[in-house]
């Protein structure tokens, strides 16, 4: 068997695991037969959306905290010239495509030490889409000052979704342990 159907297969499972632990977790009740799982009154049948990270890094003009939802080529353009404002070269904006798609965007603000924001899984439901992130926390007597002032992101795109957005965090220790 190639490595690359075996990548494949481990990719399929790895998906059918989340959608196991998210009916355990999220859901009040699984209909496996039809394929649709229900998760209580607020979010009705859920499902993983895919994402394509757009760019991450440590590094970004918007120093403060902030969730966003970008529809638009004009709200693209004017998110990311504040977010390279001050660069030199300012790095080109990347593509999107609006029409069958959205942005999702995560900025930190600024933390000592540079600890990463992540969004790890996104699930539409009737009435909304849930982005779920973590925060990479220092570990315990982490020495503050090491490793300077750092502005986590990430940006991803999803398919074009009509629905409200809320974003859920869930923090992580550097050892990926609950807090």
């Amino acid at each position: 068997m190639s490595d690359r159907l075996k990548r494949a297969q481990l990719n399929s499972l790895r998906v059918l695991l989340l959608v196991v632990v998210l009916a355990s977790q999220y859901c009040s009740r699984a209909d496996l037969s039809s394929g649709k799982v229900e998760a209580g009154p607020s979010r009705g049948p859920v499902s993983a959306i895919p994402f394509v990270t757009i760019a991450k890094g440590d590094h970004s003009a918007i120093t403060t905290p902030r969730q966003a939802v970008i529809r638009t080529n004009d709200e693209w353009r004017a998110l990311w010239s504040e977010h390279v404002a001050g660069l030199a070269p300012s790095p080109p904006l990347p593509s999107a495509d609006f029409r069958t798609g959205m942005l999702i965007a995560l900025f930190r603000g600024n933390t000592e030490g540079g600890f990463p924001i992540t969004i790890t899984e996104i699930i539409k439901g009737t009435t909304e889409v849930v982005v779920f992130f973590e925060k990479l926390s220092p570990p315990p007597r982490f020495p503050l000052g090491v490793g300077g002032i750092r502005q986590s992101y990430h940006i991803v795109q999803v398919e074009r979704i009509p629905l409200p957005v809320v974003f859920q965090e869930r923090s992580r220790d550097e050892k990926g342990e609950d807090p």
